[in-house]
């Protein structure tokens, strides 16, 4: 299922500095100047508008590649998992960094339950706990081959970025119905 939504405002919200509210590129920047040796995928849906992770890639040229990668379109998931196949033939660590809260004009956090919309729902759903969960599914075997390469372990890590906001325990406010209930589905499916 593909929920409805403007691919171009995202782009446009892209270009205009979401990412730097995201986790991702900060995360991305402390594996390259962290470790002096090893190869860096970062995959968004617009790469060519990510302002810092271009600026990693001018530092780093040699140790980061990216690829576009669409939580909400499988076969942009799967052509990653194959480019990266081919160009790399494992991963020995993957770290699911997406999430979204909101996207102006079309995602906003719920502060009553009369203000969830299905669609909303769905969005949050999709891109939150269904595209990790097809991430590793495309990169599984990519893992499974990464078990022991370029690291003293024998095994891949695959760690998925959570929320607190999404523990039932943590709920004493409500609101953020979409946000609170695909965070745990990601949870589960782990």
């Amino acid at each position: 299922m593909k929920c409805n939504y403007e691919t171009d405002k995202l782009h446009e919200i892209r270009n205009k500095g979401i990412e730097k509210a995201s986790l991702w590129p900060h995360l991305v920047r402390q594996l390259l100047e962290k470790k002096d040796k090893g190869y860096i995928v970062a995959t968004c849906r617009y790469p060519s508008g990510a302002t810092g992770l271009l600026k990693l890639k001018n530092k780093f040229p040699e140790r980061l590649d990216t690829h576009p990668l669409d939580l909400t379109v499988e076969s942009t998931i799967e052509d990653s998992a194959k480019s990266i196949k081919d160009k790399y033939g494992s991963v020995n660590l993957l770290i699911n960094a997406s999430g979204v809260l909101s996207i102006p004009n079309v995602l906003q956090p719920e502060t009553t339950l009369s203000k969830v919309q299905r669609s909303s729902l769905l969005l949050a759903y999709d891109i939150n706990a269904v595209g990790p969960i097809l991430v590793i599914k495309h990169m599984w075997p990519l893992l499974k081959a990464g078990g022991g390469s370029g690291t003293d372990k024998d095994f891949a890590i695959v760690a998925n970025l959570s929320a607190r906001v999404g523990s039932i325990g943590d709920n004493a406010l409500g609101g953020w119905h979409s946000y609170r209930a695909s965070k745990p589905a990601l949870n589960q499916c782990m």
